[in-house]
């Protein structure tokens, strides 16, 4: 999630489940991430929790994959 959010230039939200079913465990520790791939916040580990975070938008247009990845975009060659 950090890796897209970094080559794409947006915020994520990674929404994970607590607790054992069948024989998985779920540990938890949602997260929110900005567009650099900064994790914003995480959520307690092995616990319910809500995990709030502050975005500034403006961040996605001085974002990394504006500066490295979207010049390279060629739309012209993507189906109509």
């Amino acid at each position: 999630m950090r890796v897209a959010a970094f080559q794409n230039g947006y915020f994520t939200v990674l929404c994970n489940r607590v607790g054992k079913e069948d024989c998985l465990d779920f540990a938890g520790e949602s997260f929110v991430c900005g567009p650099d791939g900064e994790v914003l916040a995480r959520g307690a580990k092995s616990a319910d929790d809500i995990v709030y975070a502050e975005s500034n938008l403006t961040k996605t247009v001085d974002s990394n994959a504006r500066r490295l990845f979207m010049k390279h975009r060629r739309p012209e060659l993507y189906a109509g």
